[in-house]
């Protein structure tokens, strides 16, 4: 008796991966700015974003910097798995 395994795809389109990744870098750039002119005596010509993840609202950048990053290696992973997939394809076509 064979047990045929089903998968049901759950996939994004390319272009939605890629404007995962694409989004990240702004989305990221003006969440800390955003925090950066809330924190009292946070001066961005001064201090690296990085001091953000300190005190009492640090939370709010270490999730902004976690969502950035899942970003920004889904949007990669999703490259490299197209990339060894056209790779194996014999006529070089582009999949979707």
């Amino acid at each position: 008796m064979t047990i045929a395994a089903t998968r049901t795809p759950v996939a994004l389109s390319a272009r939605a991966w890629l404007a995962c990744g694409a989004a990240s870098g702004p989305l990221y750039f003006l969440t800390t700015l955003t925090q950066a002119a809330v924190r009292d005596g946070f001066d961005v010509t001064k201090h690296p974003a990085s001091l953000l993840s300190n005190g009492d609202a640090g939370n709010a950048n270490a999730v902004v910097m976690l969502a950035f990053w899942a970003t920004v290696m889904l949007a990669w992973g999703w490259v490299t798995a197209v990339i060894f997939r056209s790779a194996r394809t014999t006529r070089g076509e582009f999949p979707s």
